[in-house]
């Protein structure tokens, strides 16, 4: 499986089930650490760094480094603290700017606190965005597609 196939025949199908059922946790956990892994299979397919592929996701994607941090929460249980550097990002965003991720109908916790309770699922992050799952992970697609086709990937 190359990285075009990736996308359409795992990532797509996980993204569309979301966007018809948006407030399943299940579907936004999966399908923000699928997209988040995108760079690697671009970086396996094109023979590149996994730094090179992601700095390129960036530039493209600023967007990018919500997602990361989101998908490292989600994989991890909470959120780790990992402080990545990004050539060329202005605005570095680390995955301690997440505030709340929220859920429909039940509170998820950030540092041992209850979060709050929301009708739709939303990430909220420090610098007051706050973004739909569908909506950020649509953005950071847009985003690696543009980097795939400028790879001829």
């Amino acid at each position: 499986m190359n990285a075009r196939e990736y996308l359409d025949e795992v990532v797509a199908p996980t993204v569309e089930r979301l966007r018809t059922s948006p407030g399943d946790r299940s579907l936004a956990m999966a399908a923000a650490i699928l997209v988040n892994h995108a760079a690697d299979w671009i970086a396996e397919g094109d023979d590149d760094e996994l730094r090179v592929v992601r700095n390129a996701i960036l530039s493209e994607c600023p967007e990018y480094e919500r997602l990361r941090a989101v998908a490292d929460a989600h994989k991890h249980m909470k959120l780790r603290d990992r402080r990545p550097t990004f050539a060329g990002l202005t605005n570095p965003l680390t995955p301690a700017a997440i505030e709340e991720i929220t859920y429909c109908g039940e509170a998820i916790t950030f540092k041992g606190e209850p979060i709050t309770w929301e009708t739709f699922p939303e990430y909220r992050f420090a610098d007051g965005q706050a973004w739909k799952p569908i909506e950020l992970i649509d953005l950071v697609l847009d985003g690696i597609l543009e980097v795939m086709d400028s790879r001829a990937l």
